[in-house]
């Protein structure tokens, strides 16, 4: 009997065992899944989960609502992948599928929260992971494959400003990316992204690494090529997955030249409670190739001294030195206020002479109980000019906190493995028939650039509420009430005012 033909029979069988006893359907469906397991056909992992849940008899009605869209062609729904179950639904470490869910080999994918396992037949091992938003594909030995996409639609007014020109409506995609990442073998992996937002066509993240098990619980990597770079909580994480529309001061204010990507190599070392990141890059992937590239070495840890299950504690600290290419003959500074597309409103630093070199350090600490999520950050840029400048060192600083709840029941989205924020898994999405997950958020932060010559200062307070509509795709609006004491630029002195933001998004 095919492998195809042996899944296709065990709704069948199960349904006969039923009719006959509870204890006859345990034994053949047993015995079932031990036969799949010795032709091959499922691993002994899933062979074992599949056992246990029979014992417990929480998935029959998962196999009840399944078995219809097992079909006898070239694909067969089977096993639930290896993730965490939603909470009081089936057996531990297993994912239930949707009621209905179509045969996902011939229809649009299930939401993230209710994920899809796909078995090719013939032997081969093949299968495809609907979990994430996207078909992950998968091979036997580590061969992996899947495209990744976001898109993020923003939109925002300005009020409130004693200058007009500042008191505008605008929109813009904040990001159009398309890529695809995944594993060649148990230890390389690559990535690849190019964005298409702002009438331009930008490469972001393009490099391949070597993962290694150091022992049971401490992995490490070493990659090459462009990539997101660490620097604090905000300025580490994607912006398809900051809680707030744009990161905070810390992470725009104190940016290196180079920005968030950088050509060159990274090493990533992960541990139960801890990770550590060192790299050294040049400029972007996508910089200009007629001069010397500014060169930065950076790097950023975290710990967590208390992590349970239903909270943790995170300490960190980055920081990083810069070399400036000598085509740098003036450095310009002027950070975004008020959400990114409104230009007029930014906190000026001044045309700044040639700069020689600058080293910059940051400190973050914070934690997660539950639904519950707070943080603070600070960070300073110290700028060292060359001497025919006569300019002393300007030191720029930033700081910020922020605190966010999940009013659904999901746990706070944060990831402790790299001390960044993440999505998170919503209960009750509304692709099943849920409202989807709610979040309150609060943030108050500063830029100071008031040490330059011509250096203004900002201040901004911002609210925000978040509705994820499933695993993939958020609803995000953010009121921003802002303040800066520019000495330079076309908006000078004292100035307050409100923006009104909002974005929708989808990432996978």
């Amino acid at each position: 009997m095919s492998a195809t033909a042996l899944v296709s029979a065990v709704p069948a069988v199960a349904q006969t065992s039923q009719a006959s006893s509870a204890a006859s359907d345990d034994d053949t469906v047993s015995a079932l899944i031990r036969l799949l397991v010795g032709r091959g056909t499922i691993t002994q992992a899933e062979g074992d989960a599949l056992v246990s849940a029979a014992k417990t008899r929480a998935p029959r009605s998962a196999v009840a609502q399944t078995a219809p869209t097992v079909q006898t062609g070239p694909v067969a729904a089977v096993v639930p992948t290896q993730q965490v179950a939603q909470a009081g639904t089936g057996a531990p470490g297993l994912r239930q599928e949707a009621p209905g869910t179509p045969n996902p080999s011939v229809a649009a994918p299930a939401p993230a929260s209710s994920a899809v396992l796909v078995k090719a037949a013939g032997g081969n091992g093949l299968t495809v992971d609907w979990s994430e938003g996207a078909p992950k594909f998968v091979s036997p030995g580590g061969f992996t494959f899947r495209p990744r996409g976001r898109v993020l639609i923003d939109a925002q007014t300005t009020t409130g400003s004693r200058y007009d020109p500042r008191n505008i409506t605008t929109t813009g995609t904040r990001a159009l990316r398309l890529g695809v990442e995944g594993t060649y073998g148990p230890n390389v992996f690559y990535q690849f992204e190019a964005d298409f937002a702002d009438a331009g066509t930008e490469v972001t993240s393009a490099y391949f690494g070597w993962r290694q098990k150091l022992s049971s619980d401490i992995t490490t990597e070493v990659s090459l090529g462009s990539r997101l770079t660490e620097r604090g909580i905000d300025g580490s994480t994607g912006s398809d997955q900051t809680p707030f529309l744009e990161r905070n001061a810390v992470g725009v204010g104190l940016i290196p030249l180079k920005g968030f990507f950088g050509l060159g190599v990274t090493s990533k070392t992960f541990g139960p409670n801890w990770h550590f990141t060192a790299l050294v890059v040049g400029e972007a992937i996508n910089g200009s190739s007629n001069s010397n590239d500014t060169w930065t070495a950076q790097f950023r840890g975290h710990w967590n001294p208390i992590k349970t299950k239903d909270g943790l504690i995170h300490l960190g600290g980055w920081g990083y030195h810069e070399n400036f290419s000598e085509a740098i003959t003036a450095l310009t500074l002027n950070t975004r206020e008020a959400n990114r597309y409104n230009d007029n409103i930014r906190v000026f630093a001044g045309p700044l002479g040639a700069p020689d070199h600058a080293d910059a350090y940051g400190v973050e600490a914070g934690g997660t109980y539950k639904g519950l999520w707070a943080f603070g950050e600070y960070g300073q840029r110290n700028i060292t000019f060359r001497s025919a400048t006569g300019l002393p060192r300007s030191d720029l600083k930033a700081w910020s906190v922020s605190s966010g709840l999940m009013l659904t029941g999901e746990k706070a989205p944060f990831a402790p493995r790299g001390g960044t924020f993440t999505l998170p898994q919503v209960n009750n999405p509304i692709t099943a028939g849920g409202w989807g997950a709610a979040e309150v958020l609060l943030r108050y932060e500063e830029t100071d650039y008031s040490d330059t010559q011509q250096g203004g200062t900002g201040h901004a307070l911002t609210g925000g509420v978040n509705w994820y509509l499933n695993d993939i795709s958020r609803v995000m609006f953010n009121w921003i009430h802002f303040e800066t004491n520019n000495r330079a630029g076309d908006f000078t002195g004292p100035d307050t005012g409100d923006t009104f933001a909002t974005r929708f998004q989808i990432s996978f």
